[in-house]
């Protein structure tokens, strides 16, 4: 599976937004980096990028929010192949969402 993921300090994003704003924030910045890696993916038959989804994930040090697919082949798009070389439209995706 390929996964890009990103990590917000709970103490720093309570401070900042309250926290009933800290998962509502994290679900607009997920979002955000999912349209931006949708638009970006390689298009041959669409399921690839259909299948581009995120979640969040509270853990005991900040919340965690993950953009990726249970597509196999999405790895090989992304990070590339010996054979082609890959697009890391993931990466791309939460680096302009920044």
């Amino acid at each position: 599976m390929a996964v890009v993921s990103f990590k917000l300090n709970d103490r720093e994003l309570s401070a900042i937004l309250g926290s009933a704003g800290v998962e509502r924030d994290m679900a607009q910045r997920c979002v955000r980096v999912a349209n931006k890696a949708k638009r970006l993916c390689r298009v041959d038959t669409g399921r690839a990028r259909a299948s581009i989804d995120w979640e969040i994930r509270k853990e005991a040090d900040g919340y965690t929010g993950r953009i990726g697919s249970n597509v196999e082949y999405i790895k090989y798009l992304n990070s590339g192949t010996r054979y082609m070389a890959g697009d890391h439209f993931l990466e791309i995706a939460l680096q302009a969402a920044r």
